[in-house]
């Protein structure tokens, strides 16, 4: 419990870390509209591309070791800086041997990637100190520096842009601009952040001997991470190559803007799965139950009123040439709906320390998302990928759901509302393609939607402020904290 001076610097903690998370990953979404503005369809098909890949890349070359992270707090205490420091150069032997091998065979790599020489060295330099910036962010928050974790975050990605923005500009060829820009200073300021992680740990036993302990907590997450990424990423990468970065630009714009949802879920999610997993722990399934149905009719709210706004908040991101695009939208923010409802489930997996099904789950859905692309883009151009994405995240509700049915722990929501509250997410889709087409009906509608948000919102305060004060006393979700 907690209460007085100490309830209320929770409640602006939590509310800090969720502002600040949402801001940092919002702010690539509010540079788009400049970049849509200074270069061409085909560059920003070309940069998205690059983007796409190193994505991928990235949860290779790290083998997700900042995971272990959370786990050594608790294994080692005192020497956490030393195992931080220790995992680091882990990461700096594994992604410079990928880096010696990808030099050797540089020709096929470069035509693999779809890109030159240049770029192809930015993007494996950054994939070698990019973990500095995540491992310092998991260490902060294990040791509830929340403001100061933020700042760096917001840091790293406000000056990426800025640079970036500026090099394309000045700058004949743009797509080397913004990747010079963009990952170019990223990886100055990552530089900056290992020096300053080696230097905290700078004593203390041998780094190796730490690395067992860290490879067994991050190795099983790979498979699951790089599935994901490939479920987000390998659309942009197959329309490259099948249509052409021109309609990869129409797609990634799109995507980046229905992909607001995603961040706004991220965010509330990192003060949803803590309070979750309390009430799990405590077996108030009554209390989960209820509040889950809120809180899923306040995400749906919120969907209802993105799909209403699409056009206009389309227009701004890409202006008129990108309007056609309007169509990628609804199925893919109606997939991020479902991801939204299946990471409930995914909770009760990770609370009881299952989270090798979800790597399975997310394995399962990648793959089936991969062969629909091959099979349905070349037919029916760049907008069936957004239909193939519903359809991966749809496979993976239903994987977690069958997982969290067989452990008998379904019960814990309200399966029913959940089925019907998706099946209305559905026929959102054709009805929002209606809607495009009538502006005053949507706007009536939005004024609608907006006042029953308000409503639930005030009805469920109580509740809100509770998640909150949770989310900012306990960062760490059951998962990650070592058998009793």
């Amino acid at each position: 419990m907690i209460s007085g001076d100490s309830d209320k610097k929770a409640l602006k903690s939590g509310i800090w870390y969720i502002a600040s998370n949402f801001a940092a990953k919002g702010a690539v979404f509010f540079s788009t509209p400049l970049f849509t503005r200074i270069m061409t369809k085909e560059e920003i098909g070309t940069f998205s591309n690059i983007s796409a890949w190193v994505s991928l890349l990235v949860v290779i070359t790290s083998l997700e070791l900042a995971t272990s992270i959370t786990f050594a707090k608790y294994e080692y205490g005192q020497e956490l800086n030393r195992f931080v420091a220790s995992v680091l150069k882990l990461n700096f032997l594994v992604s410079t041997c990928l880096y010696i091998v990808v030099l050797a065979f540089h020709p096929f790599f470069t035509k693999f990637f779809g890109t030159d020489f240049m770029v192809l060295n930015i993007i494996f330099l950054y994939c070698i100190f990019s973990p500095a910036l995540q491992m310092i962010q998991v260490k902060n928050r294990v040791l509830y520096q929340y403001k100061f974790s933020s700042v760096l975050t917001l840091s790293s990605v406000l000056i990426s842009i800025l640079v970036s923005l500026a090099l394309v500009l000045i700058m004949n060829d743009k797509v080397h601009g913004r990747v010079i820009g963009y990952f170019g200073s990223l990886i100055v300021f990552n530089i900056a952040l290992s020096v300053y992680l080696l230097y905290l740990g700078r004593t203390g036993r041998k780094s190796h001997e730490f690395w067992p302990f860290a490879l067994s907590i991050s190795l099983p997450m790979i498979i699951h991470l790089l599935s994901g990424q490939l479920l987000n990423s390998s659309d942009r990468i197959m329309i490259t190559k099948m249509c052409g970065s021109a309609d990869n630009a129409l797609y990634s714009i799109a995507y980046t803007a229905a992909a607001i949802i995603s961040t706004l879920w991220t965010s509330l999610n990192t003060a949803w799965s803590p309070w979750a997993y309390d009430q799990m722990d405590n077996e108030d399934y009554h209390r989960l139950k209820k509040a889950s149905r809120s809180y899923c009719l306040l995400f749906f709210a919120i969907i209802v009123l993105f799909l209403l706004f699409a056009p206009e908040i389309l227009l701004l991101m890409g202006g008129r040439q990108y309007l056609e695009a309007v169509a990628v939208i609804p199925p893919v923010v109606i997939g991020m709906f479902f991801q939204f409802v299946y990471s409930l489930y995914v909770n009760i997996e990770f609370f009881h320390k299952k989270q090798k099904y979800t790597a399975v789950g997310t394995t399962i859905a990648a793959a089936i998302n991969i062969g629909l692309n091959w099979a349905s883009i070349p037919i029916f151009g760049y907008v069936a990928a957004a239909y193939t994405t519903l359809v991966g995240y749809i496979v993976l509700f239903a994987i977690h759901y069958y997982i969290v049915y067989r452990m008998g722990k379904a019960w814990w929501y309200d399966t029913k509302f959940n089925y019907t509250i998706l099946l209305l997410s559905l026929v959102l889709i054709p009805i929002a393609e209606l809607l495009y087409e009538a502006t005053a009906a949507r706007w009536g509608l939005i004024a609608a939607v907006f006042c029953a948000t308000i409503v639930i919102l005030i009805i469920n305060r109580d509740i809100i402020k509770s998640i909150i004060k949770t989310r900012s006393l306990k960062p760490l979700m059951p998962m990650l904290k070592l058998d009793k």
